[in-house]
């Protein structure tokens, strides 16, 4: 079962990373095309919203463990 944890804590740690990742690139996107602009900031949606699920697997899973 502590297999599971760990797993869990690389799926957060990347998708943190990613999350990361994409919120810098919409904050220093300097272009003018609105098209991008709308394209990094779903991106950065999406990765919260996986970041956010993950975080949730975990502790879930966490409560489930036995005792």
């Amino acid at each position: 079962m502590n297999n599971i944890l760990t797993d869990l804590d690389q799926l957060i740690i990347q998708n943190e990373a990613a999350y990361n990742a994409a919120w810098r690139d919409l904050c220093d996107y300097q272009g003018t095309c609105p098209g991008k602009t709308a394209s990094l900031h779903h991106m950065v949606e999406a990765r919260f919203t996986a970041l956010k699920a993950s975080r949730t697997a975990q502790y879930k899973t966490y409560l489930a463990m036995p005792v």
